[in-house]
């Protein structure tokens, strides 16, 4: 709906989970539930109500405790899944629209 894709994500309990490398920043919405998340700092512990920003270059690894929904909201300007994703994620970290620069800020910032 008008360039703003919307994603959500149902992760049960007791799933370790790793997302995929986004090529884009997104606000993310936890609605439900509770995960532990792998920083370079640390594991830090989220719980629902959360929201929060996705830097480009991030790759999340989680532990879910509780089921948890997880809501994205990207801008985007493709029509179909298939074609928003290829807009979003990255298959690898050597994807030309991830920067050294944007690898820099995400460790610097998380």
């Amino acid at each position: 709906m008008g360039g703003c894709y919307i994603r959500e994500l149902f992760m049960p309990k007791d799933q370790l989970a790793v997302t995929k490398i986004h090529k884009q920043e997104n606000v993310f919405f936890i609605m439900k539930g509770s995960f532990s998340l792998l920083t370079e700092d640390g594991v830090l512990l989220i719980e629902a109500p959360y929201h929060g920003l996705t830097k480009i270059g991030t790759q999340r690894i989680m532990y879910v405790h509780e089921d948890t929904v997880f809501i994205t909201v990207h801008s985007i300007k493709k029509t179909t899944v298939k074609k928003a994703e290829e807009q979003i994620f990255a298959e690898d970290f050597s994807d030309p629209i991830i920067t050294e620069e944007d690898l820099n800020i995400l460790k610097n910032n998380i």
